[in-house]
């Protein structure tokens, strides 16, 4: 009851400090190198959101559990910051990622797996579109003339009935062409571009 009580006091918008051991750089240098240094210096405190955090099992002295989380967030920060508001202390002993953005581990494959398709020349049967990066954003389809100049770089005039500020552009085929970002009012600039699809 006394954990569960403490992990709901860390769902929601939080104030995280980053380990050491993080590649975020601050006046210039990596923390992670400043640690294999053996220096540590002060850092400021991030805002993270925790959506979930939930007690899976606690058999002493492990505790596991499940956590959703806003892209930034530390997981070691996360485990030790638990332990003391436990009163014990805490530390990470094992991280497993499930979910990123919009990819789930079930879409994902064993390095056995990996390496058998390498061996028969299939590597790209495992892959995903381009667009699967792009769920949840808004498209567009370009003209033939339009698709032109996207590709060769020039910005566009689109009155696009959206608002967000990112555009994910296909053309007549379907065929993902880019991502195009809001310069201002109507006019997009391409932001990435692919090459066609063979």
């Amino acid at each position: 009851a006394t954990i569960r009580e403490v992990l709901r006091g860390f769902i929601g918008a939080i104030e995280q400090v980053p380990p050491m051991y993080a590649a975020i750089k601050v006046e210039g240098r990596k923390l992670y190198e400043l640690a294999r240094r053996g220096e540590e210096i002060e850092r400021a405190a991030r805002p993270v959101t925790i959506r979930t955090l939930q007690l899976l099992e606690w058999a002493a002295p492990d505790l596991h559990i499940d956590v959703v989380c806003s892209a930034g967030t530390y997981i070691r920060s996360l485990a030790h910051d638990v332990g003391e508001a436990l009163g014990c202390g805490a530390h990470l002993v094992e991280r497993r990622r499930t979910r990123s953005g919009p990819f789930g581990i079930d879409q994902g494959c064993s390095l056995e797996q990996l390496r058998e398709h390498v061996a028969r020349g299939t590597l790209a049967e495992l892959l995903l579109p381009p667009a699967a990066a792009l769920d949840g954003v808004d498209r567009i389809q370009l003209d033939p003339q339009q698709e032109i100049d996207m590709r060769h770089g020039r910005q566009l005039a689109l009155e696009a009935i959206t608002a967000t500020d990112v555009l994910q552009a296909q053309n007549a085929d379907g065929e993902l062409v880019g991502v195009l970002a809001r310069v201002e009012g109507a006019c997009w600039h391409p932001q990435i571009v692919l090459p066609p699809q063979t």
